[in-house]
C-alpha cells in the first residue's frame, strides 16, 4: 500500500440557486443561499455551528413584532410523521404567542431551529443551546401566516429502534433576523456598484438557548412495514456515507452483499419491480441522490452483460477511478465499485450522481429491464474482507495507477474492510490504548491491524450472512 491516508474528508453541500417567487401572499419565496459553517470549519461536527438563509422575497406577512411579544413565543407540537421507508421523520408545529390572554398563532415570518436529543428518554439541559455529540437540530421557517413550521429529521443518525416506538426530547429556539443586500452573484442585470435589492437573512446557531416552554417529550411512531427486500436495499442507501461518525447511519459491503443476493432470489423482473417500487418510496427530496446510487450499485452487481447485447452504462457519478474513455477502464469494469473474491469495495470516496436532483438510475433500470441477465450466482465471498482489500492493493492492476490515484483508493478501502468485521476492530482499539478513535487513518495502523488480526479465523457465514470472526 502506498503513502498515508488522506485526512477525513469535509463534506460541502452546495445548494443551487433558486430565485422563486411566491405562489400567493402568504407564503414566502425559496431562499438564495444556504450558508453552513461553525467556529472549527463547517457543519454539526462543531460545538458551535451557524447556518443562515438569504430570501429575496417575504411577503403577505405581518411585521415582525419586537423582542417583548418574540420572548412570549411558545409552540403547539403536532404529531410526528415518518416517511414511507421509516427513515426521515417530519416535526412540525405551530407557532403561537399570548395577547391579552389570548392564545393566538403567529402571523410574522419567523425562523425556528428544532433541536432533538439523540438518544430515547433523554433529557437534557438546552438553556445555553445544544452540545451536538448529544443533540441534533434542523431548521426551517414558518410557511404561512398561521405559524406552521415544519423540519425533517434523518433518524438513521439517532439511536432508536425503527420497529418501536420511541419518546424524544425536542425544543425550540428561535432564528435571529436581519436585513441583507441580496448576493452579488445572483444579481447578473447589476453592477456591483449598483444598489442592489434588500433581502431577509435568517441566522441559526446551535449555541442558542431553547424557549424552556417548548421543552416537551414526543412520541415517534414506528417505521412502516415493508418488505425483507425492501429493508434490504433501505440497508445499503447511505452506502456512500461510509466516512459518517454516526454508527447508525453506517452500512457497509455486507449490506450490499445481502441486497444483491436478494435480488437474484427475486429473480429478474420481481427485482428490478422491487427496485422500482424503493425508488418511489424514498422519491422525497429528503434522499437527495443516495436512492439512485443505491439502484445502480445493486444493478452493477446482480446483473450482467448478456454479450449480444448492449453493455451496461456508466454509472452518471462525480468521481469514478478511470476516465471513461481510458483503455485502462477493460480492467476495472464496476468503477467506481470493485468486486474483491466477491466482497463490494468503493473505490474512490464521495460517489454521488452527477446529476443529482435527475432520475439517473433510469437508464440502468432501462438497461436491466431490455439487457441485463441475473447474475448465475449468489455473492458469496470466498475470503475476508481484510484479504480482499489487500488483493486489490496487491493487484496489477491496482500497481498500473498513478501514484496520486493509488493515495486515493488507500484512503478509502482499509475503512471499508474494517467496518464488515467491527467486533474485531473493537477489540484492536482496546490493545492500542495510545491511538484513540474509531478510525485506522494511516499506514501504519493498518499493517498493525492486519497482523493482529491473523490470531483469528474470519470467514463469510452463509446462513447468518455476515463475517464471522473466531480466535484461531
Amino acid at each position: 500500500m502506498v503513502s498515508k491516508f488522506w485526512p477525513s474528508v469535509i463534506v460541502v453541500l452546495i445548494f443551487l440557486p433558486q430565485v422563486m417567487l411566491a405562489d400567493d401572499v402568504t407564503k414566502v419565496g425559496k431562499p438564495f443561499v444556504s450558508k453552513w459553517g461553525g467556529s472549527s470549519g463547517g457543519g454539526q461536527n462543531t460545538n458551535d455551528s451557524w447556518r443562515s438563509q438569504t430570501f429575496p422575497i417575504v411577503s403577505g406577512y405581518a411585521v415582525r413584532p419586537d423582542n417583548e411579544i418574540l420572548n412570549k413565543v411558545t409552540v403547539e407540537w403536532l404529531p410526528i410523521e415518518r416517511d414511507p421507508l421509516g427513515n426521515q421523520c417530519k416535526v412540525s408545529g405551530r407557532l403561537q404567542f399570548s395577547d391579552a390572554g389570548v392564545t393566538k398563532n403567529i402571523d410574522w415570518f419567523q425562523g425556528v431551529a428544532v433541536y432533538l436529543a439523540k438518544q430515547p428518554n433523554q433529557k437534557l439541559d438546552w438553556s445555553n443551546g445544544i452540545e451536538q455529540k448529544q443533540a441534533s437540530y434542523e431548521t426551517g421557517f414558518t410557511l404561512d401566516r398561521s405559524g406552521t413550521f415544519e423540519v425533517w429529521f434523518d433518524f438513521r443518525e439517532m439511536q432508536s429502534d425503527r420497529h418501536l416506538e420511541h419518546a424524544y426530547q425536542f425544543g425550540l429556539a428561535l432564528g435571529r433576523h436581519e436585513e441583507t443586500e441580496l448576493p452579488n452573484q445572483f444579481d447578473f442585470k447589476q453592477s456591483q456598484h449598483e444598489k442592489r435589492d434588500l433581502g431577509e437573512k435568517i441566522r441559526w446557531s446551535s449555541r442558542t438557548p431553547v424557549i424552556p416552554s417548548t421543552v416537551k417529550m414526543l412520541e415517534v411512531p414506528v417505521a412502516p412495514e415493508i418488505s425483507r427486500e425492501l429493508e434490504l436495499f433501505n440497508h445499503v442507501n447511505p452506502w456512500f456515507f461510509h466516512f459518517s461518525n454516526q454508527k447508525q447511519y453506517q452500512s457497509t459491503g455486507v449490506d450490499l452483499i445481502r441486497a444483491v443476493n436478494a435480488v437474484r432470489r427475486l429473480g429478474k423482473e420481481k427485482g428490478l419491480a422491487t427496485l422500482e417500487e424503493f425508488l418511489k418510496l424514498c422519491g422525497g427530496e429528503n434522499y437527495f441522490g443516495d436512492r439512485h446510487n443505491t439502484v445502480v450499485w445493486i444493478i452493477q452487481l446482480a446483473f450482467e452483460s448478456d454479450p449480444s447485447k448492449e453493455k451496461i452504462p456508466f454509472p452518471d457519478v462525480r468521481d469514478c477511478l478511470i476516465h471513461r474513455d481510458s483503455p485502462e477502464r477493460q480492467s476495472w469494469p464496476l468503477d467506481p465499485i470493485e468486486l474483491s473474491d466477491d466482497v463490494p469495495f468503493k473505490v474512490t470516496g464521495f460517489i454521488v450522481g452527477g446529476k443529482m436532483a435527475l432520475n439517473y438510475s433510469k437508464p440502468h433500470l432501462a438497461w436491466a429491464h431490455d439487457n441485463g441477465v441475473i447474475r448465475d450466482g449468489q455473492l458469496i465471498p470466498s475470503s475476508d474482507p481484510l484479504t480482499a482489500a489487500q488483493a486489490i492493493f496487491l493487484s496489477a492492476k491496482f500497481k498500473r495507477l498513478s501514484e496520486s490515484t493509488q493515495r486515493e483508493v488507500a484512503q478509502w478501502i482499509p475503512d471499508q474492510a474494517m467496518r464488515m468485521v467491527p467486533d474485531l476492530v473493537e477489540q484492536f482499539r482496546k490493545t492500542r490504548t495510545n491511538k484513540p478513535g474509531d478510525v485506522i487513518d494511516d499506514d501504519a495502523e493498518w499493517a498493525a491491524f492486519l497482523e493482529y488480526s491473523k490470531q483469528f479465523d474470519i470467514s463469510w457465514d452463509q446462513q447468518a450472512k455476515n463475517f464471522i470472526v473466531r480466535p484461531k
